[in-house]
């Protein structure tokens, strides 16, 4: 399962995503590569907004 969550502050989007896996139950999960049966994976990006449109589209609330 992931999570992923993401902000735009002024001209940059900053993101984290943390990730739980679990191979339990795999047909792959008894091989000899494998070490654990579940395992946690986190992750942190930033971009930076290069170019902006002059032109804006005000968008209401969603239904």
């Amino acid at each position: 399962m992931a999570v992923v969550a993401s902000r735009r502050w002024s001209r940059f989007w900053y993101g984290v995503l943390p990730q739980y896996e679990n191979i339990g139950g795999e047909t792959f999960a008894d091989g000899s590569l494998v070490k654990t049966s579940n395992g946690v994976t986190a992750g942190f990006g930033v971009a930076r907004v290069a170019f902006e449109s002059v032109d804006k589209v005000n968008v209401g609330p969603s239904d």
